[in-house]
């Protein structure tokens, strides 16, 4: 009994062995199959995303060490938003200096009237228009009166900005509209708007004014940070988009600054003293 006890176990040891086989087998069969193919999905991915570095790297140490020219602007009609101060009131006089005409729009009647007022002193050709950007309708009247009276648009500066400035919760829900639509949906519209134009002859230029806290949230600027971000993703989304039309005379340029003092944040104070630290960087 002892041996056929013996016999016995060998047998279901094979038993064991056989259907552990056939198991081990059925694995083998299928498991790597799936491996294999997320493996491949996943090196291919890591190709895409070395790719896209090293040619960005690459760009910018080419642009570092050769700059790109200057765009040559002069005739061309240039459209600013938010011009009537800070930032777009420099923009505006800049272009006016490289020979750009003008447009010129804000809801500040009296601080467009002021930068209208610097471009003739410097002999430049510019066209004032009072608009709220963040009413969708005016801002299309508007846009119907621009291509009445000046006709097409070669350049469109997207740059008027608004902030509540308080932490979301202690905003209502007009003020978090209205920071969205003057920050983002403005842009959008104005866009719309203009781009079938551009697309037709092949020329133009699109750029957005986000910032650096679209980029990385700050405190109290919950609805800011949002509405820039969200032009970030506008402006990348719609450059894929120019590109399966192949309408490559057609630029967008992105722009996202850091801390200006000028405009919104001029009476903005660093716990950093970051004011003082640019003064001296400028000096």
């Amino acid at each position: 009994m002892t041996g056929n006890g013996r016999k016995d176990s060998c047998v279901f040891e094979e038993l064991d062995n056989s259907e552990r086989g056939k198991f081990s087998m059925s694995i083998d069969t299928t498991l790597p199959t799936n491996v294999i193919f997320q493996l491949c999905a996943l090196l291919i991915e890591l190709i895409v995303l070395l790719y896209r570095i090293v040619k960005a790297v690459i760009h910018s140490l080419f642009r570092f060490i050769f700059a790109a020219p200057d765009k040559f602007i002069y005739g061309e009609t240039v459209l600013i938003t938010g011009s009537g101060n800070g930032l777009g009131r420099n923009l505006a006089l800049e272009f006016g200096k490289r020979g750009a005409n003008l447009v010129l729009i804000d809801c500040d009647r009296a601080g467009n009237e002021e930068t209208l007022k610097k471009l003739k002193a410097a002999g430049c050709t510019a066209y004032p228009y009072t608009c709220d950007l963040s009413n969708r309708n005016e801002l299309y009247s508007v846009v119907d009166r621009i291509k009445t009276d000046i006709g097409q648009i070669d350049i469109i500066v997207n740059n008027a900005a608004t902030l509540s400035g308080k932490p979301l919760l202690e905003s209502s829900d007009d003020v978090v509209d209205n920071v969205f639509e003057v920050n983002t949906m403005a842009y959008i519209w104005l866009t719309k708007a203009f781009l079938p134009d551009m697309l037709n002859r092949n020329h133009g230029h699109v750029v957005n004014i986000a910032s650096l806290a679209g980029v990385v949230g700050m405190n109290g600027l919950a609805d800011y940070c949002a509405s820039k971000s969200a032009v970030i993703g506008f402006t990348e989304a719609l450059q894929y988009e120019l590109r399966q039309l192949k309408r490559y005379g057609v630029h967008l340029t992105l722009v996202c600054p850091s801390y200006l003092g000028t405009g919104m944040f001029q009476d903005c104070v660093s716990s950093t003293n970051l004011s003082h630290t640019l003064k001296t960087c400028r000096s």
